[in-house]
């Protein structure tokens, strides 16, 4: 949706309060962090569930060139936690998640994890 004030594309987005914001998009890596842990969801003006275009899903990693934010649907899409995910640097997405595919991840996503965990410096048995 683009706003009539502006060239800007735009789309609407529940907060945790339930307040709809009207935001710029591409989202800025924050606010992508945000939407990937479910801090923000997105929706249409009235408030009614986003239904987004069909896009086919990615077979191979981003470029280490690309943003933090593609790593990060990146890593999402082969079955990372996306909470460890939003807490991990755009390096250790690119070092856990570069080899991975899709098809993968899912026996590989609990051992990514975990790998993620350590990075961030949380132990296994909890006592991080």
């Amino acid at each position: 949706m683009t706003s009539p004030h502006s060239d800007t594309e735009t789309g609407w987005f529940r907060g945790t309060g339930g307040a709809l914001w009207r935001i710029a998009l591409p989202l800025n890596e924050d606010m992508a962090a945000a939407l990937a842990i479910g801090q923000l969801v997105r929706v249409n003006h009235d408030g009614t569930p986003y239904t987004a275009p069909a896009t086919a899903a990615p077979t191979e990693p981003p470029s280490v060139r690309d943003s933090k934010r593609d790593w990060m649907e990146w890593a999402v899409a082969c079955g990372a936690d996306p909470e460890q995910v939003a807490a991990a640097t755009k390096q250790d997405l690119i070092d856990t998640y570069g080899k991975a595919t899709p098809s993968t991840a899912e026996t590989g996503a609990q051992a990514a994890d975990e790998e993620l965990s350590e990075q961030n410096g949380e132990r296994a048995d909890g006592r991080g």
